[in-house]
Order: structure tokens, then sequence, then C-alpha cells
């Protein structure tokens, strides 16, 4: 059930409504939980213990490191969820013995602008497979995985050959390389049955498709946006300064809308809501992120 199929008009309707938020709501402050604790274990091995948290640990991970990769919104989300978090530790552990959120502390995050705003263009992305034709390099493949899966390219890397089901037309996410370590099936369109019908007999029987790090694909696929240039002899790493395949996301996710609800955008929003609910978790979003629709799909 998504926002979009709740009638207010009916008593029932207003309860299930405040079920939703509250479900929403818990969802958004385990995700913020997981997040800070997977950076402590990574960053700070030596806190073993919510009483050994400090302000600075907070300061570090949702200023310092994490700045660069969430937009003000987010970061304000993220902030206002560990003030929740200390809260309850506190009940927990007593008022004394827990201390790691001082908002006097912390700096609040300068607005700054999108990094992500553009979605990369279908003559593009051909541009991009032209340059990238004769390379024996997975960066090839992991732009076709993304262009037809819509997948991170964390998600590309440690994707498994038993990941791809032909059958049940799905590409299996596991946490492991899922952002936030949320799993989620991705479908697999009748037209892109081909191409991965072909790289699952390229490709070992089982484990990973490939051993190459995200970081290592990403550069590759880089170097090759440098290398093609459109039309206006533009290259496209200049024309695409700030992303890779996070533009190709974009692409995958206008497209897909199109798919669901036809080319033009709906008049209804939550008709239009409950298309990008289903776009959005097929993303790795989830439900209920109607902040992201401007951000991947402009109309």
């Amino acid at each position: 059930m998504t926002d979009a199929d709740v009638n207010l008009n009916d008593p029932m309707g207003v309860i299930q409504k405040t079920m939703l938020y509250s479900i929403k709501t818990i969802a958004a402050y385990r995700d913020t939980a997981k997040n800070f604790s997977n950076w402590l274990a990574q960053k700070h091995p030596e806190v073993r213990l919510v009483t050994e948290i400090q302000p600075e640990h907070v300061q570090a991970w949702i200023i310092d490191d994490r700045s660069e990769h969430w937009s003000t919104a987010t970061l304000e989300n993220h902030i206002t969820h560990i003030k929740y978090m200390e809260e309850q530790s506190k009940k927990a552990y007593g008022a004394d013995k827990v201390h790691f959120f001082e908002p006097e502390r912390i700096k609040k995050p300068e607005k700054k602008k999108s990094v992500r705003s553009k979605a990369m263009s279908k003559k593009d992305i051909d541009i991009l497979r032209e340059a990238m034709k004769d390379s024996r390099s997975f960066a090839k493949d992991a732009l076709e995985i993304t262009v037809r899966a819509g997948l991170r390219i964390d998600e590309v890397a440690h994707l498994r050959a038993e990941d791809i089901d032909l059958t049940q037309k799905t590409i299996y996410v596991s946490p492991e390389g899922a952002k936030n370590g949320r799993e989620r099936k991705v479908p697999i369109r009748d037209a892109d049955l081909p191409y991965f019908r072909g790289l699952l007999a390229k490709s070992p029987e089982t484990g990973y498709l490939t051993q190459i790090e995200a970081k290592s694909i990403d550069k590759a696929i880089r170097r090759y946006m440098k290398s093609a240039v459109d039309e206006d002899g533009r290259s496209l790493a200049e024309k695409y300064p700030n992303e890779t395949v996070h533009s190709i996301r974009k692409r995958y996710a206008t497209d897909r809308m199109q798919e669901e609800r036809g080319s033009i955008p709906l008049t209804d929003r939550k008709e239009e809501m409950k298309h990008w609910n289903k776009v959005s978790a097929e993303l790795g979003h989830g439900e209920g992120r109607s902040n992201l629709y401007k951000a991947y799909c402009k109309g």
C-alpha cells in the first residue's frame, strides 16, 4: 500500500495514512542508524558501545564525510534522526552515559548546488557506446547493465551470475553492494533479455561477474567519456562534469517512468507518485521518496 491508495474520506483511511507515515518514519530512522553504524565500524572500530560514541564522531560522519554526497535536506534529516537516536539511547542506558548529540557543536551544512542535475541523453549514451565498442574492459558491460537496469556502480561490481534470473526476468541486488544494505529485485525488460543472456554466456556459471572494484570501473567509464565527443564537439566528460553512472541512472529512471505512465507526466499527482514509487523502489530508494522525483524525472 502507498499514499496514493489511501482514501482520506474514509475514517479508516486516516488510520491507514497514519500507519503508513509511522512505517516510513521508522524505516528512515533505521537507515540513518545502519548508515552511521557501518561508518563507525569502518572508521572507528574501537567504538563498540553506544556509550562510547562522541559528538566528534557525529560531526565527522554527518558533515565532513557525507556532505559531499548528500543534499542539504538529507543532511538535516539525518541530524534530526541522530537527535532522536540519542534520546532513545538515554532512556535505555541512562542520561548520564550517553552524550553524542550536541547541536551547538554541529556545523550546519551550507546549501550547495546539486552536482547531479543531468540525465544522460540517449544520443550521448549511444556516443559512449560507440567509443567503448572495442573495449575488453568490464566497464563496457557495466555501462550496459546500468543503462538496462539502473544499477549503481557498487551494485554492478558486486553482481553475481546467479543474481540474474532470465526465467523470472529479474536481477537480485544483494545487500553486499546495495546502498545501506537494502536488497531488492530489478525487472529485466523483454528487449534486454538477449543482452543479459549473452552476458551470462561469457561469464562464470556462478560468482562475481568481475573482480574489478567499483571505483576502477567508474574511472574506466570516465576515461571513455573524455574521448567521446558529441555532435557539437564537446566531450561527454565536460558535458557531465560531476556525473558518470549516476547520469545514466537518471536516464533509466526517466525511461521507466515513461514506460509506467506514458510519455507525458500525469496531472493527478497521486497517480503520478504511485508510478514513481514503483520506479523509485527499482532504483533502490524505496517508496515514499517524492523529493527524489524532480531530481530523477523532470518530465
